[in-house]
């Protein structure tokens, strides 16, 4: 009998260890050192039947609380990841092209640029057919026509040119306008799913609130040397972890969609 108590007492060392108070987002139940003494003395006072399930309830509560805990990082980790990466991928939506538009836009100032002066040249040169004309001076008009004639090639090549430079410029805007909205599109995934993990947690907070009742049950227990009410809060307390670590496990996988939400953002840019 006395080494059975030994080895317990050394199973509940462990397990007070195991519940020791860790951050806020860690297991969300831990065993005060005043019940942890007094849980000792019941279940070295039960019989080998109740103690033994005691040992069985308080094991399967250790694990819980260790997988709970676990859960808490997997979600941390990940979330962290994505929130790091949204911001990133909205900046990054922000300058799609922006080399390339510099470029085209570039293009279209130099263009005009270049055949201003042939411009003015022409333009001039018709208003002085214009003044020829109102002069009623034939040779002087007949000259200037040739002169203009001989332009007005140059010039429908140089507007032909410009007008290439702005369509390849509207073209672009028009392009990147589509893929901007798509990846934008793709992204809006993202809320829907939030609304999901908000509700996700709004339930895990409910549970954690349930623990108190069985904790509460688990300290009376013990204290009266209750065996049987002290098996029933164990037990209670394995239930409530159990559907908090299932919640859990939701929210990390719509964690996972967000994820994949992010990285099919990402191929999206990769393809512009």
């Amino acid at each position: 009998m006395r080494q059975k108590i030994i080895a317990l007492c050394t199973t509940l060392t462990l397990l007070t260890a195991v519940m020791a108070p860790v951050a806020a987002d860690a297991a969300s139940y831990a065993i005060s050192v005043s019940t942890q003494s007094a849980l000792n003395k019941t279940s070295a006072a039960a019989d080998k039947t109740q103690s033994a399930r005691i040992a069985s309830l308080q094991g399967e509560l250790t694990t819980l609380l260790q997988s709970e805990d676990q859960w808490n990082e997997r979600i941390l980790s990940l979330h962290t990841k994505n929130e790091e990466a949204l911001p990133s991928l909205r900046k990054q939506i922000q300058q799609i092209g922006l080399t390339e538009r510099s470029r085209l836009e570039q293009l279209v100032t130099q263009t005009k640029a270049k055949y201003q002066p042939l411009f003015r040249s022409y333009t001039t040169l018709n208003d002085r057919i214009q003044t020829a004309k109102a002069l009623k001076n034939k040779e002087l008009n007949a000259l200037l026509r040739i002169q203009a004639d001989s332009m007005k090639t140059a010039v429908q090549l140089a507007r032909a040119e410009i007008r290439t430079k702005e369509e390849a410029l509207r073209a672009w805007k028009s392009k990147t306008a589509e893929n901007v909205k798509k990846v934008r599109n793709t992204l809006k995934d993202v809320d829907p799913i939030k609304v999901q993990i908000r509700a996700e947690k709004s339930i895990l907070s409910a549970l954690k609130k349930q623990i108190t009742t069985p904790s509460r049950n688990l300290t009376d227990a013990v204290k009266a040397t209750d065996a049987k009410r002290t098996i029933d809060a164990l037990s209670a307390l394995s239930t409530t972890i159990r559907d908090i670590t299932a919640h859990q496990q939701k929210i990390y996988a719509y964690e996972q969609k967000i994820s994949d939400v992010i990285s099919r953002a990402k191929s999206q840019l990769s393809a512009k």
